[in-house]
Formats: structure tokens, sequence, C-alpha cells
């Protein structure tokens, strides 16, 4: 007769702890989540200061342009890839998968953007209030011009506001897969 008050105890006292339970676990998500949108924006504009500061070097030298749309390359895997192989970034960014690349060329102006971020992205400064007890950032997408300069901005802001849209067809480079 005591067993089946056990189960009932132990069932009810599961029930009771999934809030606490599934609070943790959301909290953990979004702050991951965060954490990635901040590692991709640091990784774009390291990106972006990277292939600027060679381009200028090259530039003054001489030397034929190292952006993707001069080199003809199509794919943001590629000109990743390039760019590690010419020792120009020491390593394939650990986010090159949220990545978007735009298609630009050395003339394009600096204002130009280079990266956007790939889908939803968590905002790495502004928490709005709670929901459900667990952390709630805004919405949005990461963006960085051809110059290194960049934000994350809200779901609601049109992409062309965040710099001056890439003037080549197409305008981004093929996603990497």
């Amino acid at each position: 007769m005591r067993r089946p008050f056990f189960i009932a105890l132990i069932a009810l006292v599961a029930l009771l702890s999934v809030p606490f339970i599934w609070n943790e676990i959301m909290t953990a998500r979004i702050l991951g989540e965060r954490d990635h949108t901040m590692r991709l924006f640091e990784e774009a504009r390291t990106l972006a200061f990277a292939v600027l500061e060679a381009d200028s070097d090259r530039e003054s030298k001489g030397l034929p342009p190292i952006y993707p749309r001069d080199l003809g390359i199509t794919s943001g895997k590629a000109y990743l890839s390039y760019l590690q192989q010419h020792g120009i970034i020491s390593a394939v960014p650990k986010t090159s998968t949220s990545m978007r690349i735009a298609n630009l060329s050395r003339s394009d102006s600096v204002d130009t953007i280079f990266v956007t971020s790939i889908g939803t992205m968590r905002d790495i400064h502004t928490m709005i209030h709670n929901i459900g007890g667990y952390p709630n950032y805004k919405k949005g997408y990461i963006s960085v011009r051809k110059d290194g300069k960049g934000q994350f901005y809200a779901s609601t802001v049109p992409l062309v506001s965040s710099g001056q849209e890439p003037p080549n067809e197409p305008h981004f480079l093929e996603a990497e897969k």
C-alpha cells in the first residue's frame, strides 16, 4: 500500500521541479547563443581588419587585390581557405558557418558591408525583461563593414542601414556548407 504513495510523491516532486530545471536549460541555451554572437562579432571584425590591412599593404607594393570579387572567388569557404593559405588569417574562423561574406572588390567603399551573420543572433549587450525566469536578449544580426566597424542590429533594422549594400552581383558569396 505504501509503494503507490511513494511513486505518487516522487512524481509530484519531479513535476514541481520541471520549471526550475527548464529555466536552467533555457538560460544555458540562451547564454550559449549570446556567446556565439560575441565570438562571431570578434571573428568578423578580425577578418575585416586582416583583409583591409593586407590589401592596403599589397596595393602600396603594386600587387593585385585580395578581395573575393577581384580574385573571382564565389564561395565563402573557398575565400577563407585562400586567406589562410596566403597567411592573411592564421585559421578559418570557428564561426565561419554563421558568416555571410560580401562579394567585394578593392574599389568598393570602406562603408560597404563585408560580413553579416546568418540566422538569428542574440544581442551581446541589451537584455530585455526576463520571460519565464530566464534571460531574454534581443534578437537580430551582426553586420561588419569593410573597414572593420560593425555592431549588432535588431531584427527590425534593414541590412542597408548597417552600411552600403555590396554593389556586385551576387551581393554575397555562397555560404559555407
